[in-house]
């Protein structure tokens, strides 16, 4: 019985997409990074998501500006986006930066529940294939 619900659970973790977060919860606010893998396939849409929100769990208007390194420089700036709550977006990733390493980064600026901006730095490491 233990081994058949074992086996289940594996099945049930196979059939889900992988999707992997990055998630850092201030005084302020909470914010988080979600992608469905951190080996994206070059030139296919590597869709990622950013979320800001209250301490209850409320939307929050935020600003987000998304930047990719290597080796700790900064090769690619993607840009900056206001939203609330959640930006959703793509990026594809050119057949040059195949099997290198990099860190997508995330600086999610917010007002949270003392009333002053904070900025919260999320990474996400990436190897395209």
């Amino acid at each position: 019985m233990r081994i058949r619900l074992l086996l289940a659970a594996f099945v049930l973790l196979l059939a889900l997409p992988a999707v992997a977060a990055a998630i850092t919860r201030t005084g302020q606010f909470t914010a988080g990074f979600a992608a469905n893998t951190h080996t994206p396939t070059v030139n296919d849409r590597w869709p990622y998501v950013v979320s800001a929100k209250s301490l209850r769990g409320k939307a929050l208007k935020a600003s987000v500006h998304l930047q990719v390194f290597e080796n700790g420089k900064r090769v690619d700036i993607v840009g900056w986006r206001e939203f609330k709550g959640t930006y959703k977006s793509s990026r594809r990733w050119p057949p040059s930066t195949r099997g290198h390493t990099y860190v997508f980064q995330a600086l999610v600026i917010a007002t949270g529940a003392n009333n002053r901006k904070a900025t919260l730095k999320l990474n996400y490491a990436v190897t395209p294939r």
